[in-house]
């Protein structure tokens, strides 16, 4: 038996691949259940001693067993190992999209994401602390324009970003989680883990996979507008030393040379 730790899971994506499988597979099972009492309603001898005579009574009790989740992916992950493609650095890239595949590596917090996270983390400290360099009006200014432009996002909400890079042309996968199907904290998602879902995008070499229009992150209008995203870039570089971030934050730091291939998660977990 395989003891398998479960860190994410989409139950949407779940219900419908496992749609796919024949018409015969167990969801939930009914059982009814009927005992016999002799602890019924009594009744009253006219002819005899007043007195009460125990008369036998069928209960009835209906049990339904629900086939967890986990259980059905379990399920679709068997029947699906003949078509699964095992990505490795010797795959060949551009047959992959579309396809189920699944891989086990060592995935972090994308570059964006860890970024904005310190953004936050940094501004939220500097405010509580009345630090003096938010005092300064073009400070202000910077600050007020990334909590606008990355608080509220117009599209998928409470999603994050991970990758796992490869090194001096190796692949390097990216998926994005979504917070609703996650099942252990965001930090638990780090690490060594076997990711299972299907291939949607894929960059080959020589090409590369902007993660600022990539990951939706900023409104529509931004990502596809050049030179507002420009113009945001250069805000970063711009950003005053002494608030931190420093010279990480760049154009360099949020494109991820190809070979990349995207996946659309269905599960993360470690067996």
């Amino acid at each position: 038996m395989i003891l398998r730790d479960f860190y994410y899971l989409d139950t949407a994506r779940l219900s419908d691949y496992i749609s796919n499988l024949d018409p015969g597979d167990t969801k939930e099972i009914r059982e009814t259940i009927t005992q016999e009492s002799d602890q019924g309603p009594g009744v009253v001898e006219l002819d005899a001693d007043p007195g009460i005579v125990q008369m036998p009574q069928k209960k009835m009790r209906e049990r339904v067993l629900q086939i967890s989740e986990k259980h059905s992916f379990n399920l679709l992950y068997g029947k699906m190992q003949e078509s699964l493609v095992e990505i490795d650095d010797d795959v060949d890239v551009s047959s992959l999209k579309r396809s189920a595949v699944e891989v086990t590596r060592e995935f972090e917090l994308s570059p964006i994401n860890n970024m904005i996270d310190s953004l936050f983390q940094l501004i939220k400290m500097m405010q509580s602390m009345d630090a003096p360099e938010l005092k300064d009006a073009e400070s202000r200014q910077i600050i007020t324009m990334m909590s606008v432009l990355f608080q509220n996002p117009d599209e998928k909400k409470d999603e994050t970003s991970l990758v796992s890079m490869g090194n001096d042309g190796e692949l390097s996968v990216v998926f994005s989680a979504q917070q609703q199907y996650m099942l252990r904290n965001l930090k638990d998602l780090e690490g060594e883990a076997t990711l299972v879902g299907k291939a949607t995008k894929v960059i080959k070499e020589g090409d590369s996979l902007d993660l600022l229009s990539h990951l939706r992150i900023l409104p529509r209008s931004i990502r596809r507008n050049q030179g507002m995203r420009e113009s945001l870039m250069k805000m970063f570089e711009d950003w005053p030393k002494e608030l931190g971030l420093g010279p990480s934050v760049g154009h360099d730091s949020l494109v991820i040379e190809g070979p990349v291939v995207v996946v659309d998660p269905l599960a993360v977990f470690i067996d």
